[in-house]
């Protein structure tokens, strides 16, 4: 049996295939080992994934692929806590965004991007990744994203920049909030990301209005400008992964087509390419 795994900020996607192909799915919490300080968290949630499955010892090799896992003191807290519960098995750790390369590209060569709550990109050639611009996290980067939308609709929303009819539904979605409200979760609260991130479902629902289309557009425009076009690539195919991309799939492949690129592919979840991927391996 082969156990593959998609590690996000919020859940992790998990996938058991047996000999035969066939599949059974699971979620636990998201496992990023950056900021899971507290070991015993990661260790009690594969413990209860592993007696969940009921079948822990027949699991001869675990991928996961992970946020956080850039560095190996991090993959080898993921390796070392599945070890100790799936005690047959080796373990390999990466990236998430080299999963979204596998789960999109295969063994195919492509410019591969993730939208979801943050944004990242990289060139993927000859089963690798060969270029990658470090993304600036949602202060300075993650253009595109759910973070950078929500971030560009408030800045819309608090220097006046909206339409009245607009502005009236954006309010009554943040339950009246004030300027000074607004100003502290941004500035004083912890995690202002996930403020921002909580109001992209507005521009996301609201996509038919030309301000919010607008607006969406440039945030499009903004990833290619300070991502895809800064590769030094002849590569044009384009692959897309996360919730973000999925959603808003039309405007992305019109903005692509807009700055010379292809998209190839859209994938929401990239566990069902990843067992795609790992299934025709074996």
């Amino acid at each position: 049996m082969i156990l593959v795994a998609d590690s996000g900020a919020t859940k992790t996607d998990w996938c058991l295939i047996d000999k035969k192909g066939e599949r059974r799915a699971f979620t636990t919490i998201g496992l990023n080992p950056t900021y899971l300080v507290d070991g015993s968290v990661l260790d009690g949630e594969i413990a209860c994934l592993a007696e969940d499955m009921r079948c822990a010892d027949k699991v001869r090799k675990v991928f996961f692929y992970g946020a956080g896992c850039s560095d190996e003191e991090n993959r080898q807290k993921i390796a070392k806590s599945t070890a100790r519960h799936f005690v047959n098995a080796d373990t390999e750790v990466f990236t998430d965004l080299f999963g979204a390369c596998r789960a999109c590209c295969g063994n195919a060569d492509g410019i591969v991007g993730i939208l979801g709550t943050g944004s990242n990109s990289c060139i993927y050639q000859g089963g690798d990744i060969v270029q990658n611009i470090p993304s600036a996290g949602y202060m300075l980067g993650d253009e595109g994203s759910g973070t950078y939308i929500g971030k560009q609709l408030l800045k819309k929303y608090l220097t006046r920049r909206m339409p009245s009819d607009i502005e009236a539904e954006f309010r009554e979605f943040i339950n009246n909030l004030s300027r000074g409200e607004i100003l502290d979760i941004v500035y004083r609260q912890p995690s202002p990301n996930k403020f921002f991130a909580s109001l992209t479902p507005f521009a996301l629902n609201n996509g038919r209005n030309a301000f919010i289309n607008t607006l969406l557009g440039d945030c499009m425009d903004d990833f290619f400008e300070n991502q895809i076009c800064l590769y030094d690539t002849e590569l044009k195919d384009l692959y897309m992964v996360g919730s973000v991309a999925s959603i808003l799939e039309k405007e992305l492949r019109e903005c692509a087509a807009k700055h010379g690129f292809v998209l190839r592919k859209t994938l929401q979840k990239p566990i069902e390419g990843l067992a795609e991927f790992h299934a025709k391996k074996g």
